[in-house]
């Protein structure tokens, strides 16, 4: 079998219809699939991306001694998995056993082939109290991180009114979170990039009012389809996880590193405490931008209360509030407080 340019895949299947069909689904997950003989295995066997073989096949390779090799999917036509077929998928090194009748755990595979791993940083921004301000944060967090690589700002807050509002494009065209809620399995990075709108290099997804009868909250398979598309399509993934509830709590098992917004309130910096504690089963990196303000406390000593390192402290600024109203956030940022911020956490975070 020859090289080919992207994904190539051996269809290793006994009955010509099961290769036809395995052919089409490589054909529309965007990879190449050739048929490949069992008797040549030894010669194309280590030379292709992936390998697809019939639990028959899979037998005849396993009794060949091939070497183990990643990239290897063991598809039964049979109602149910064999001892000796989970035998022959173990000495393969095979990710997976489905039934080749399930063709869409066949395509998901598929499609995993023609695209990147996740590699992209995710930072999922919380806020110990309303009005705290993660939203603002995760904002500025992913303007500044623009300056030198992709972005995309995630709305983790379904019930915040939408952080494209923030910035300023909530009328500009693009995808939104409700069209999104019925995605799983593989969604091409690319597409999902292109589909959203944008500010300079950020891309973004924003959250939108309630679907009549429901919450607008993304289901769990939805949720995880997306966040991985963006880590491999984005070097930073911004998330803004509201106060923590709904889908935050999935956001900040995905994240690399969590950021709780609060100001130096005694209120809030209980409130802090016990999201923080809540958060670190889930996520091992947490850490404290404390807001100086009208509270009494000191940030050093909220981040003790706390019992998370303080990464920054924001201070005050006047007419502050109303360079974040004007929707113009996306222009007047760099001469906030919050810019600093940002700026300082992006340097502790990843250097």
């Amino acid at each position: 079998m020859e090289a080919t340019s992207g994904a190539e895949v051996a269809l290793v299947l006994d009955h010509a219809q099961d290769v036809a069909a395995a052919m089409r689904l490589a054909a529309v997950a965007g990879v190449t699939g050739r048929a490949a003989s069992v008797l040549d295995a030894p010669r194309w066997w280590r030379g292709v991306s992936a390998v697809v073989v019939d639990d028959i096949c899979a037998g005849m390779l396993a009794a060949a001694r091939l070497p183990r090799r990643d990239r290897v999917l063991v598809v039964t036509t049979g109602a149910e998995v064999g001892a000796a077929t989970w035998r022959d998928a173990l000495a393969l090194g095979a990710d997976q056993v489905v039934g080749l009748a399930d063709a869409a755990k066949v395509a998901d595979w598929l499609a995993r082939l023609g695209e990147p791993a996740a590699a992209g940083r995710l930072v999922c921004c919380l806020s110990a109290r309303g009005g705290a301000g993660s939203s603002t944060l995760a904002a500025a967090l992913a303007l500044a991180g623009a300056a030198d690589r992709d972005v995309l700002l995630l709305d983790g807050d379904m019930h915040g009114g939408g952080i494209d509002y923030l910035l300023g494009i909530e009328s500009a065209s693009g995808a939104r979170w409700p069209e999104l809620f019925d995605a799983s399995g593989v969604i091409a990075a690319d597409a999902l990039a292109q589909a959203l709108p944008s500010v300079g290099r950020v891309r973004v997804l924003a959250g939108r009012a309630a679907r009549p009868g429901g919450l607008a909250e993304p289901p769990p398979a939805g949720l995880a389809a997306v966040v991985d598309a963006a880590q491999r399509g984005h070097e930073l993934v911004v998330a803004d996880g509201g106060r923590g509830g709904g889908i935050a709590r999935d956001l900040t098992s995905y994240a690399d590193a969590t950021v709780i917004v609060l100001p130096c309130e005694v209120r809030a910096t209980v409130a802090a405490a016990a999201l923080a504690r809540e958060v670190e089963s889930r996520c091992s990196d947490v850490r404290l931008v404390v807001r100086q303000g009208a509270g009494g406390l000191r940030p050093h000593d909220v981040a003790t209360a706390v019992g998370a390192p303080l990464a920054a402290v924001w201070p005050w600024q006047r007419r502050f509030d109303s360079m974040v109203e004007g929707g113009t956030f996306h222009r007047s940022w760099r001469r906030t407080a919050v810019a600093i911020v940002a700026t300082s956490l992006l340097r502790g975070l990843f250097g």
